[in-house]
C-alpha cells in the first residue's frame, strides 16, 4: 500500500498521493496554506489552526478501496533567510474504521504510520 516518498519533490499533494492506492491529488487541499505577516514576524496560515511559526492541519480521505485515513501535518519555518520555506516536522497517517459513519470522532485506529523530515513550500 505504501510507496517510498521522494524528499526532493516539494508538492506535498503528490507526495501524499504516492502513499495511497488510486488517491487523486485533488483530495488534498493545500490551497488553505498561505503565508501572511502579523507584524511580529512571518507566520503561516493553513486555514485551520495557526500560532506564529508553527502550524498544524489535518485531512480526512477515503481511498479507492474504501479505507479511511486521517492525515496530520506538523510544520514550522526552517530559518529566517528563507521564510517561504517550511520544514515538515511530521506527517502522521492514521488508518481508521468509523463506528458511526456520520461521526468522524467515533473511529477506531487500525494502523498508524509516521513520516518525518519532508519539506514543502507554502502556497502563497
Amino acid at each position: 500500500m505504501f510507496s517510498k516518498v521522494n524528499k526532493d519533490n516539494c508538492d506535498i499533494r503528490k507526495q501524499i498521493s504516492l502513499l495511497f492506492d488510486n488517491v487523486p491529488t485533488e483530495e488534498f487541499n493545500t490551497d488553505r496554506m498561505v503565508k501572511h505577516s502579523d507584524g511580529g514576524g512571518t507566520s503561516y496560515d493553513d486555514g485551520l489552526i495557526l500560532k506564529h511559526s508553527f502550524g498544524y492541519r489535518y485531512e480526512h480521505i477515503t481511498d479507492a478501496s474504501g479505507r479511511e485515513y486521517i492525515i496530520t501535518f506538523g510544520y514550522m519555518i526552517t530559518d529566517d533567510k528563507h521564510k517561504d520555506r517550511i520544514g515538515l516536522e511530521c506527517l502522521k497517517v492514521l488508518e481508521i474504521n468509523r463506528n458511526d459513519p456520520d461521526d468522524i470522532s467515533t473511529y477506531e485506529l487500525v494502523n498508524e504510520y509516521t513520516i518525518g523530515n519532508l519539506e514543502l513550500y507554502a502556497v502563497s
